[in-house]
């Protein structure tokens, strides 16, 4: 079911649902708590697109590190992915800013 949602409305629903639970305290929503889960496993296996899709993927690594990390590795994976994305999101990032350079100057 969820695999099929996008990475941002993956990240919009888990970082909603994640600060409704801080603010309830509530610890014991076994519900809730498999549906972060399931959203964090999406969001972990990504592949960042963007800049801002990589910072997405570190909040929720931050999350999960200041909490105690997750037993499956998939923290490591994700750090892996936006370790691996960013040379090429720089690239992109020169990329568009020397059209829009180009394009000022013309």
């Amino acid at each position: 079911m969820l695999a099929n949602l996008s990475f941002n409305l993956s990240y919009s629903v888990w970082l909603t649902n994640y600060q409704n639970l801080e603010e309830l305290g509530d610890d014991e929503n076994e519900q809730a708590y498999a549906l972060l889960d399931e959203l964090e496993t999406i969001i972990l296996r990504h592949v960042p697109c963007s800049a801002d899709e990589a910072v997405s993927v570190l909040n929720v690594v931050k999350v999960n590190v200041e909490t105690g990390s997750r037993s499956d590795g998939l923290d490591v994976v994700a750090l892996v992915n936006v370790i691996e994305a960013l040379p090429r999101l720089t690239m992109l990032g020169l990329q568009s800013t020397t059209s829009t350079e180009r394009a000022t100057a013309a």
